[in-house]
């Protein structure tokens, strides 16, 4: 075009002409994506989004998404192609000049970088989800259900009251056989909302510390139903009534109270009641492991005690929550039953680390699959530029496996460079986000160097798809052509 009389403005619209209608294209095979994924993303972000393309704003942001990326995508190759010298072209010299090649290669080791951020955060944030679903609570919630006793039969019930309540209920549900057994609690032991500042005292506490304390109610029969362990001491014995003023702790309330030993018939006033401390109970997770174990005190007040606790017996969980439906009928008939599995509870703590594990997850795979794109550009372009080096080399006895590692060791060290700059951003990034969880793993080497492997991995297969062909190729006919 250049030689019959283009200059070099026509040739720069030309160019960005061309980039805007790949752009547009681009755009319009996006937004068909996009209103395609939506009912999948809305399933993995948990959200109830509307149509975003619907709203104004959105295509303020779209507009000049479109504008940048014409730009940035026309501009350098516009530029480039418009100023080239004609005749340097017909005599076979390269477009191309070193600090070009050095852009192309900084780029693939800026994607590459970010996917081995990406990996590792995957990796890390699936090894923390799997710690923290083996990691025992100290209490064991398989098979358990719970629901509630209605306000309206609670309200105004003294402790006898409630007593002959909760007794006529657990004798319902047990004469079931798919219940294996029953208790009732003050709330939900996967996550305690309930505490108190202030009011506990004991034997020797200093006077300044007003500790925040945990609070629990609990029958008798909650320890076994639970699977809780005693560190000390015993649990409540529904035979002995001064156990309706007795407490258990447990074992970090015990260290941070700094009682006097033996703990087992102390003196302790929580609550504006005083009672002795007749167990101390092992510590257990009663929150989330983002939180630390804090002071607990158990009591057994069966006035507070509105929430019921059914274990069921293995495989007869629909006949289980068929019998506690109907008995919950019979005691508020004009009331929805809603119960929850605390498995579910239990899973529901973890709900957003769940759903940023999956969207790193889903990153990680475009991130990767942008970066072998970028590469696999890269790989073709170096083997077009040194496809008379490879002709000369077949000619002279390389084989296929030289040629392929001649052209691969460029490629691997970019991808260990993206590797060195990629530990240190994963390691802190991994680091600030395990420190949101009191309990998690330790951020071992194995991680980065295996998310650096399967980069190599991946970057050396998407190489060799190039190189492979390029070391095929008849030498004979390159040298010929070129």
């Amino acid at each position: 075009l250049k030689i019959v009389g283009a200059g070099k403005k026509s040739l720069f619209s030309q160019f960005l002409v061309e980039s805007l209608t790949v752009s547009i294209l681009s755009l319009a095979l996006t937004l068909v994506l996009v209103t395609l994924a939506m009912p999948m993303f809305r399933q993995l972000t948990g959200t109830n989004m509307h149509n975003p393309l619907a709203a104004p704003d959105t295509w303020k942001i779209i507009g000049g998404t479109l504008l940048a990326a014409t730009l940035l995508n026309g501009i350098y190759p516009a530029l480039l192609l418009s100023s080239f010298q004609p005749l340097n072209v017909l005599k076979g010299q390269t477009l191309i000049n070193f600090k070009d090649v050095s852009l192309r290669k900084g780029l693939v080791v800026l994607q590459f970088t970010f996917s081995i951020v990406l990996i590792a955060s995957t990796i890390i944030i699936q090894r923390q989800l799997q710690y923290i679903q083996h990691t025992s609570p100290g209490y064991d919630r398989s098979q358990v259900f719970t629901f509630r006793i209605p306000w309206t039969m609670m309200h105004g019930k003294k402790d006898d009251e409630m007593s002959v309540l909760t007794g006529r209920i657990k004798q319902q549900l047990t004469a079931y056989p798919a219940i294996s057994s029953v208790s009732f609690a003050s709330q939900s032991i996967v996550a305690l909302q309930s505490s108190n500042s202030g009011s506990a005292n004991w034997d020797g506490k200093d006077p300044d510390y007003m500790p925040t304390v945990f609070q629990l109610s609990a029958d008798e029969s909650f320890k076994d139903i639970m699977q809780m362990q005693m560190a000390q001491g015993r649990w409540f014995d529904p035979q002995q009534t001064t156990d309706r003023h007795n407490f258990i702790l447990n074992e970090t309330a015990v260290d941070l109270f700094n009682m006097h030993k033996p703990v087992i018939g102390q003196r302790f006033i929580f609550q504006q009641d005083t009672g002795i401390v007749i167990g101390v109970v092992k510590d257990f997770h009663y929150a989330s492991l983002h939180k630390q174990i804090g002071p607990l005190a158990i009591m057994d007040r069966p006035s507070w005690q509105g929430m019921v606790y059914v274990r069921t017996i293995p495989g007869k969980a629909t006949e289980a929550l068929g019998a506690a439906h109907a008995v919950f009928s019979q005691l508020a008939p004009d009331r929805p039953f809603d119960y929850n599995f605390l498995d579910d509870s239990f899973n529901n703590l973890y709900k957003a680390d769940t759903r940023t594990s999956r969207l790193i997850l889903l990153f990680s795979a475009i991130a990767v699959l942008i970066s072998c794109l970028g590469l696999l550009g890269l790989a073709a372009f170096t083997a077009q530029q040194r496809v008379r080096e490879i002709g000369i080399r077949k000619v002279l006895g390389a084989t296929a496996a030289n040629i392929l590692t001649l052209l691969s060791r460029d490629f691997v060290k970019l991808v260990i460079i993206s590797v060195a700059a990629a530990t240190p951003i994963a390691w802190w990034t991994m680091h600030g986000w395990l420190q949101d969880f009191a309990y998690h793993i330790p951020l071992t080497p194995w991680v980065f160097a295996g998310a650096g492997v399967l980069a190599l991995t991946i970057a050396i297969i998407t190489v060799a798809t190039q190189t492979i062909r390029a070391a095929r190729a008849n030498p004979v006919k390159n040298l010929r052509t070129d």
